[in-house]
């Protein structure tokens, strides 16, 4: 992985700078790359004697816990520092143990893009430059708002940790994994994220029953309305075929032979007839001698 370029914003190489500094009421050389092996807070505020920086400056020395590294940064000298520091604090003076770095000329304020150049002095800024000399946080405000002291570290904790910080994260709570959606989890190209733990429980199938348990197609029940092809040949039907000899004229079409002509012409041979065939020969001549 290539070395991160130097520049002001989140990401890049924190530009280093050396200059003097007011510490604990003694000036002396200062240099930023020597602060290693923990992230460092780094505080920009207008001018000395200010009306908002007291504020800011107190109340970090009061908050700031003694394994977190602070800087802060003005464009007045160190001699203006020392008047500020040895003023009562009730009358607007500072009393911090942290350097107070000098920036006459406005290199480091304009290294880290932070410069009023109109006014000569700097906006209020803080950087959180972690313990690779990358910076991670940078937040800038007008010079009528005041900086949020506490959020600076708290995000100054939230760095050291090295891991992932959800937004209400505090010191003591635990870090997120930062690699939950990683492209190690893509790799080929067509894998999926991974899904919630809920997601991967297989869907509940009902089993087809076994083949022994299918109803045969012979023996499936047809459709309502349509009778089956599979019906027997001796079906009902309107009249059976079975009716007595002596059925009335209305008969169906098996009725007995005295059944009108239009009888079917299976009618069984022995039913009776009213003309029939072997009648006595002696009828017809007694008919003749009537009629002499």
């Amino acid at each position: 992985m290539s070395a991160a370029k130097g520049g002001m914003f989140p990401g890049s190489k924190a530009p280093d700078f050396k200059g003097l500094a007011l510490k604990e009421g003694t000036i002396q050389p200062f240099t930023f790359s020597s602060l290693k092996g923990a992230p460092v807070l780094l505080v920009f505020y207008p001018v000395d004697f200010d009306y908002i920086a007291p504020s800011e400056l107190n109340l970090l020395q009061t908050l700031k816990k003694s394994h977190h590294q602070v800087v802060a940064v003005s464009t007045g000298s160190c001699l203006s520092k020392a008047a500020w520091t040895a003023m009562p604090l009730e009358k607007g003076g500072i009393n911090v143990d942290f350097p107070l770095v000098q920036d006459l000329d406005q290199k480091i304020c304009t290294l880290y893009g932070v410069a009023n150049n109109d006014r000569g002095y700097s906006f209020r800024a803080f950087f959180i430059v972690d313990s690779e000399g990358i910076i991670a946080v940078r937040s800038l405000t007008d010079l009528s708002v005041g900086l949020r002291i506490s959020e600076s570290l708290r995000l100054l904790d939230a760095v050291a940790t090295g891991g992932a910080t959800l937004p209400n994260w505090h010191t003591g709570d635990h870090t997120i994994n930062p690699d939950i959606f990683s492209l190690s989890h893509f790799k080929g190209g067509n894998a999926e994220p991974p899904k919630h733990p809920a997601q991967h429980a297989e869907p509940q199938h009902e089993s087809a029953p076994p083949a022994s348990k299918v109803a045969p197609a012979s023996k499936v029940a047809p459709a309502s309305g349509h009778a089956p092809s599979h019906a027997p040949s001796h079906a009902p039907s309107h009249a059976p075929s079975h009716a007595p000899s002596h059925a009335p004229s209305h008969a169906p079409s098996h009725a007995p032979s005295h059944a009108p002509s239009h009888a079917p012409r299976h009618a069984p041979s022995s039913a009776p007839s009213h003309a029939s065939s072997h009648t006595p020969s002696h009828a017809s001549s007694h008919a003749v001698d009537n009629q002499g």
